[in-house]
């Protein structure tokens, strides 16, 4: 499983939720999961928040 925890102010981007996809693969992660305290931007819908 891998996690990443995001304690920011402004919204998570593409870029960001796309290198936690990466990390995934590199490291042969059954899951990934992003937490944040702010919001996603709009360009992520719920579908692609499963990565």
């Amino acid at each position: 499983m891998a996690v990443q925890c995001k304690c920011w102010k402004r919204d998570v981007e593409n870029d960001i939720v796309l290198q936690l996809k990466a990390g995934k693969q590199v490291h042969s992660c059954c899951v990934a999961w992003m937490v944040t305290t702010s919001n996603f931007t709009r360009h992520q819908g719920a579908g692609e928040l499963v990565i």
